[in-house]
């Protein structure tokens, strides 16, 4: 399963509108991916030119709600549909102040990763996350908001992926999909090049919480039958890890190159127009007839109203 996710909004904290994080769950099994770029590609072919840029990327402010209710139906609903993921949230409704905390939290995270390193004398791992810390201080507000948003929509993204692989695995004897989850990220979230190792480590290490918040399903018999999938991710103690899904499956891709990440460009406006314009309510419908609405989610932070746990603050 591919997991294309791009971003829509600055997540400026004065922001009273809905900014997102947009997943598109594109299957591998046969010749899925072939078939939805063929289905892209031909719905690309029917907009006026005046839709593109210099580079030939769609311009999604441009679209009409029409033009927005054939992509729904004829790219992402059409077999082998393409499940979206949304995670939504109001910047302004999240105080400056509680974002600090969650900056705080993540610092400790590295600290203590830097600190396991000194001690055990893994000398360019200790530089590796001391050089991250620092970086990760420097952070805006902006980024600690995405970061937030981002986490969600992977956990979330993920939990379906892996399910619904799962389920192919067993009903559609492919294992396409399960054997080769790979999560593309528009670069464009990226202001450096030399930061994305930095952020490959944030989710790394932020997949614990993930998967706390969205728990990863596993079938007992492939437990039972020591399936490639629990052979490359399962814990001795049951749990799933996927800490090197980050590592070497996670990347940040050109959309101009990934018909996928585009696809989830479009899927943004969609979303965009209608959580903060009202608009394109017949393709939202035809969504949520088709696909269910459980992909869809509002976050935001609170401070935490449990004192007895560690968590500083959470996110609802």
């Amino acid at each position: 399963m591919i997991i294309a996710i791009d971003e829509v909004g600055d997540f400026a904290p004065t922001s009273q509108r809905y900014n997102f994080f947009i997943a598109a769950l594109v299957s591998q099994i046969g010749n899925s991916v072939e078939t939805k770029r063929q289905h892209f590609e031909e719905w690309k072919g029917s907009l006026q030119a005046g839709r593109f840029t210099k580079q030939g990327e769609i311009k999604g402010t441009e679209l009409t709600s029409e033009e927005l209710l054939i992509f729904v139906r004829d790219v992402i609903i059409a077999e082998p549909h393409i499940v979206p993921v949304q995670i939504r949230i109001i910047p302004k409704e999240n105080s400056v102040a509680t974002l600090q905390s969650f900056q705080q939290v993540e610092l400790d995270a590295i600290t203590l990763s830097m600190e396991y390193f000194k001690e055990h004398g893994m000398s360019e791992r200790e530089v590796f996350f001391r050089k991250m810390r620092n970086w990760y201080r420097n952070r805006n507000y902006q980024h600690f908001l995405k970061m937030a948003a981002l986490e969600h929509c992977i956990g979330r993204a993920l939990q379906y992926a892996i399910g619904r692989s799962i389920f192919d695995s067993y009903v559609n004897a492919s294992d396409d999909n399960l054997m080769n989850l790979r999560i593309k990220i528009d670069k464009d979230f990226i202001n450096k090049a030399g930061e994305i190792k930095y952020f490959q480590e944030l989710l790394r290490q932020a997949f614990r919480s993930i998967t706390e918040r969205y728990p990863i399903p596993i079938a007992v018999e492939m437990v039972q039958n020591n399936h490639p999938f629990v052979q490359a991710y399962l814990l001795e103690n049951g749990k799933i890890n996927m800490a090197q899904l980050f590592l070497h499956n996670c990347t940040f891709e050109s959309s101009h190159t990934n018909f996928e990440l585009q696809i989830a460009d479009i899927l943004g406006t969609v979303f965009h127009r209608f959580f903060n314009k009202n608009q394109c309510q017949d393709s939202i419908d035809l969504i949520n007839e088709s696909l269910g609405s459980k992909g869809q989610v509002r976050i935001h932070f609170i401070a935490n109203p449990n004192p007895d746990t560690e968590a500083k603050i959470v996110i609802e």
